[in-house]
């Protein structure tokens, strides 16, 4: 698992990663601004370096810089990611990290040292529908990721290549 001890991913991030993104934001138009009008509708607020819990917040749609993650996280047996309509109102009150699987635990520890607040985890912000009538959100939100992956500050699969391609 990646921890905010690794030298080698903090200095990658300084002297890689930034200056990558602050090209980008220099150079192209469409980089620098947010689409207040498509923000995800829940995000992860990562807290600071260090803290054992995380939060699901409602965005109430304002423009927020988040890291996107969308990876395979497989079935319904990876039960540990997926919030559903019956752990909704736990996850808006705290998320332990130790009890999220690896691949978003170091997400979280990236867009910590990134110093970006907030983290889109489609499995976490989108609900997750437990039968064929309970789609609503996962439909509406799902269908928004065409919007949500580029509207990020930075995009994952990004990152994965750039920054820890063993551990994501």
């Amino acid at each position: 698992m990646l921890g905010p001890e690794n030298k080698d991913l903090k200095e990658l991030i300084q002297t890689e990663i930034w200056p990558w993104i602050r090209n980008c934001q220099s150079h192209h138009g469409n980089c620098t601004e947010l689409d207040a009008t498509v923000a995800p509708t829940r995000l992860i607020d990562v807290g600071l370096d260090g803290a054992e819990m995380v939060k699901l917040v409602q965005t109430d749609q304002k423009a927020l810089e988040y890291l996107a993650l969308s990876y395979c996280w497989g079935g319904s047996g990876n039960n540990k990611a997926r919030t559903t309509w019956a752990n909704l109102q736990s996850r808006l009150n705290g998320i332990w990290v130790k009890d999220l699987p690896r691949t978003i635990q170091d997400a979280i520890t990236v867009t910590r040292l990134m110093r970006i607040n907030y983290l889109w985890v489609d499995a976490i912000c989108i609900i997750q529908p437990d039968g064929p009538n309970d789609r609503g959100d996962w439909d509406t939100e799902a269908g928004r990721m065409g919007i949500t992956m580029p509207d990020a500050y930075v995009a994952s699969p990004l990152l994965v290549l750039k920054v820890a391609p063993r551990a994501f």
